[in-house]
């Protein structure tokens, strides 16, 4: 998967060309493990709207039906990349140990991560890079946010991005990576990075930034860890 524009999540969305744009296409697919057929929903196209992004950069758009991270009903293998045919074979033997099936009733990101580690090799393996586990944070909020391993997980992902490559994107993991802290009561080290990103001259002019970190600054400096809800925007579109 491509990495996310950390702005506008452009790993989910491109700009709307038609009048297509928003409306649902229903696509049959297949599960590479058991032959299972189901129903997707993609589109054409795809616009923003509305207001700017919430506290984790995901902005309101004319396709959020569509499906985010395809899963298969029965074995709940979540279909985050095309596998090899090598892949496949170890896969058939996976979801039926008792280590894949602990895991079905939790984000269909986590399995998608501890499916990743299994092919990689197990052990210390990494499993998910930061860009499909940010994923799991916008779309699958209500079993990301409330599951300590999961954020864990994003956490050590978005500090071997960072500590990896310095690009357009990494002052947006910073925002990101500051609002998780300050999210879980690490208040000290949501400031440092809020402080990281403001020192950071590529975004010194962008008014999404600027108002991000005055508004997570105000309720790092509360200590209250519920004062900024994720889906809170921002800044309203009309001022950037």
């Amino acid at each position: 998967m491509t990495k996310f524009n950390y702005l506008l999540a452009a790993g989910f969305l491109v700009v709307a060309a038609s009048a297509q744009a928003g409306r649902p296409i229903m696509e049959e697919t297949k599960c590479p493990v058991g032959g299972e057929k189901f129903t997707v929903t993609q589109t054409a196209s795809c616009s923003t709207f509305g207001g700017s992004q919430d506290f984790l950069l995901k902005p309101q758009t004319s396709c959020d039906f569509v499906t985010k991270l395809a899963q298969c009903p029965m074995n709940k293998l979540p279909l985050y990349k095309e596998f090899s045919d090598e892949e496949i074979r170890k896969l058939k033997g996976f979801v039926k140990t008792d280590a894949y099936k602990s895991l079905k009733e939790r984000s269909r990101y986590w399995i998608a991560h501890e499916t990743e580690k299994f092919l990689q090799g197990g052990g210390d393996a990494k499993g998910l890079g930061f860009s499909m586990l940010f994923g799991g944070l916008q779309f699958d909020r209500a079993n990301t946010l409330s599951d300590p391993e999961y954020l864990k997980a994003v956490q050590v992902a978005g500090d071997s991005e960072l500590a990896e490559h310095s690009d357009k994107n990494t002052p947006y993991i910073q925002l990101v990576m500051s609002y998780l802290d300050y999210f879980q009561g690490s208040f000290v080290s949501a400031a440092q990075r809020l402080v990281a990103v403001g020192k950071d001259e590529t975004v010194k002019e962008n008014k999404l930034v600027a108002a991000y970190i005055v508004r997570l600054g105000d309720c790092i400096e509360s200590s209250d860890s519920k004062k900024c809800v994720s889906t809170d925007q921002v800044v309203p579109r009309k001022s950037l």
